[in-house]
């Protein structure tokens, strides 16, 4: 995967079946990241306050680094 960062273990997956193309999933990642730093997403006062460390605050509108979500899928098993 060109992300970087991020390690693409879809090669891994021996499943018959793929959905979508390695290519596909990166264009995937890569659009959810661009709406979630520029548009971002509507969160209760709870979630606003914890993302105020990591990401920008508007309103109830956060918006997250793809630094802070990559990181995230990399801390999953």
């Amino acid at each position: 995967m060109a992300i970087p960062g991020l390690t693409s273990h879809y090669k891994e997956n021996w499943t018959a079946f793929h959905a979508l193309t390695e290519e596909q999933v990166e264009t995937v990642l890569l659009k959810a990241f661009e709406i979630l730093e520029t548009v971002g997403m509507k969160c209760n006062p709870k979630v606003c306050e914890h993302f105020k460390t990591i990401g920008t605050v508007e309103g109830d509108i956060v918006k997250v680094p793809r630094e802070v979500v990559i990181e995230a899928i990399n801390s999953t098993p």
